[in-house]
């Protein structure tokens, strides 16, 4: 189990940029560790602090907005509370990995209330000329495990009494998605939208589960249904533009931001400015 803190709309990291040591020589730990160490340090003493400022430090544009201020406030305490506080170096490299141009680093971990190691997962990519963190997430034992299987269970007991109820399917296809049962997740949204072809969180949904199974092309026909049935849902926008950036289709991740924007609720202050904010990156202007 995971509690991911890299907010990315579900299923992208925000901020991904070309990272400089992606070739055909990978670099080794000794290229990462002087960067990395300090910058995870860095964030789980900051942790400690309560300091937004200093935990944010090296974030990528796009990771500050998805995990602004705000919801670092809503969802810290609770993992302090679970865990404890971090131990000042006592985290330790699991090992690494390069993948699509992100470099991704394990560490293990102790906290005060967390008798086990705690797992701290960082994503490493390149915003300019300067390395940035744009991925954060812990693994540790007292994660609850039983919210999303509730949620089935009582979808499960919805579609006994109704078969027919779309948003029933969607909703524990949500669930399934966020287990990992990803061919299950797929079924339910098939039937949602089979019982509602106007459902657009459905397709958004399926949309997903697709990228997490590496069918970007249905990933990609699910967001534009998604986005012809309501035209001003970020979500799906978001979502395709991020699987262009992943592709490295730059001027195709543009376009699809800036149709967004164009299509935009002005009520939808945060998303608007993730679009803009991934345009100016990828050398677009606003």
């Amino acid at each position: 189990m995971k509690w991911r803190l890299n907010v990315c709309l579900v299923v992208f990291l925000m901020g991904i940029m070309i990272f400089s040591v992606c070739s055909a020589k990978q670099p080794s730990l000794n290229d990462v560790s002087p960067f990395a160490d300090p910058m995870t340090e860095n964030v789980l003493i900051a942790m400690n602090e309560d300091s937004y400022r200093n935990f944010s430090r090296d974030f990528s544009d796009g990771m500050k907005i998805g995990l602004s201020e705000e919801k670092y406030k809503e969802k810290i305490p609770l993992i302090k509370k679970r865990i404890g506080e971090y131990i000042a170096n006592s985290k330790e490299c699991l090992g690494y990995e390069v993948k699509n141009e992100k470099v991704t680093i394990r560490y293990k971990a102790k906290f005060t209330r967390e008798p086990e190691q705690v797992i701290v997962n960082v994503i490493f990519t390149e915003q300019g000329d300067k390395k940035c963190i744009s991925g954060f997430w812990l693994d540790y034992p007292k994660l609850p495990t039983n919210k999303y299987d509730n949620i089935i269970k009582k979808m499960n007991s919805i579609i006994v009494q109704n078969e027919n109820d779309s948003v029933a399917y969607q909703r524990r296809g949500n669930a399934y998605l966020n287990k990992g049962q990803y061919d299950l997740a797929i079924s339910d949204f098939n039937k949602a939208i089979e019982l509602n072809a106007n459902y657009a969180a459905a397709y958004l949904d399926r949309g997903i589960a697709n990228l997490k199974i590496k069918q970007c092309d249905l990933a990609i026909k699910d967001f534009d249904a998604a986005i012809n049935i309501d035209p001003s849902y970020a979500k799906p926008y978001l979502n395709k533009g991020q699987v262009y950036e992943d592709q490295q289709l730059y001027q195709s991740a543009i376009d699809t931001y800036r149709s967004f924007l164009a299509n935009a609720s002005s009520q939808d202050i945060q998303s608007i400015e993730t679009a803009k904010v991934r345009i100016r990156a990828l050398g677009g202007v606003v």
